[in-house]
């Protein structure tokens, strides 16, 4: 998955189909609260990403996907 700044402070979604059923994704964007703030970083499950890309897998296990926001 290609990933973009969220609009959003926060979301959780939660898995509910098999064989994902019962897995949770929480999206949180901290920093700047500006439409026009640029990604510093992008974390998952506290490992920071090299690139703005989720695989479907990791995605599926469920975890917290955090992007930190800057100038």
């Amino acid at each position: 998955y290609s990933l973009v700044t969220p609009r959003f402070p926060e979301a959780v979604l939660h898995l509910q189909n098999p064989p994902y059923s019962g897995e949770i994704v929480t999206i949180r964007r901290t920093g700047r609260d500006d439409p026009g703030a640029k990604i510093d970083s992008i974390t998952w499950n506290g490992r920071k990403l090299d690139r703005p890309f989720l695989s479907h897998a990791d995605l599926v296990a469920g975890g917290t996907l955090t992007f930190s926001l800057g100038k």
